[in-house]
């Protein structure tokens, strides 16, 4: 590593142990003094509002956080939440999350629990999680796409504006469905901790409509898979008009 970028380093450790030791050991650290330090956008495209950094300068950040044994959601949302962002195809539903997150209007935080296991013979793995099964499912209804399941122990699940639910889709292979806690049928249930610095939590969605009939869902896809051919629903007479309370990454 040459003397320039070592030096950058060292400056960028001392700012974030200083800022982090405003709130004392083991204090929770605000979210907006960590957007306007820029932190959630360090390792997002410039094209995004990001700096474009890389795992060495997150890497910097999450061992101060460590250190500090500071209370935040910044290590979740650096790590899984963003990282699952980019792991997808670029369009306009993902993008806009990820200019959220850096100007901090979304925290972003990737609904992998421990109740999901790694894959057993047939059965279809999450992109870029060591082989994990995911433990939701998207079908289509009368009225649209709904995605229905749970996780359990999700880190920092009550702290998301933004949950990325990864899930089967229709076709058996594993998509992302973007939704709002607080949508028709989801819901997050804290989880008691030994730890009070860390906080766990249980996603469910049962049933969570994301997106009618009468509108195509958010896509974006795992890069290099093809979309998926889907068949309208046949239309109801007393079907209710819904509203688009999130997104499915990877149905076309």
């Amino acid at each position: 590593m040459s003397g320039e970028f070592t030096e950058f380093h060292e400056e960028m450790r001392t700012v974030a142990r200083e800022l982090l030791g405003k709130s004392g050991t083991g204090g929770r650290v605000d979210w907006p003094g960590l957007v306007r330090a820029g932190w959630p956008g360090v390792a997002v495209a410039e094209e995004y509002g990001g700096a474009g950094a890389g795992p060495a300068e997150v890497g910097i950040l999450l061992e101060e956080v460590g250190r500090a044994v500071a209370r935040t959601a910044y290590p979740s949302v650096a790590s899984a939440g963003i990282g699952a962002l980019t792991l997808l195809e670029p369009n306009a539903h993902r993008d806009a999350v990820l200019r959220e997150t850096v100007t901090g209007a979304a925290i972003p935080v990737a609904a992998l629990g421990g109740n999901m296991v790694p894959a057993a013979g047939g059965e279809t793995a999450c992109a870029g999680t060591g082989g994990i099964v995911p433990t939701f499912d998207i079908t289509q209804t009368i009225e649209g796409f709904e995605i229905s399941g749970d996780a359990d122990f999700v880190p920092d699940a009550s702290a998301a504006t933004i949950l990325l639910i990864p899930a089967r889709a229709p076709d058996g292979s594993v998509r992302v469905a973007v939704v709002e806690p607080g949508a028709p049928g989801s819901g997050i249930e804290d989880r008691p901790v030994v730890d009070e610095t860390r906080s766990l939590g249980r996603v469910v969605a049962r049933g969570v409509l994301l997106a009618t009939r009468h509108a195509r869902p958010h896509v974006v896809r795992f890069p290099g898979r093809p979309p998926p051919r889907t068949r309208r629903p046949l239309p109801r007479g007393n079907a209710r008009p819904g509203t688009v309370r999130g997104g499915v990454t990877g149905i076309e």
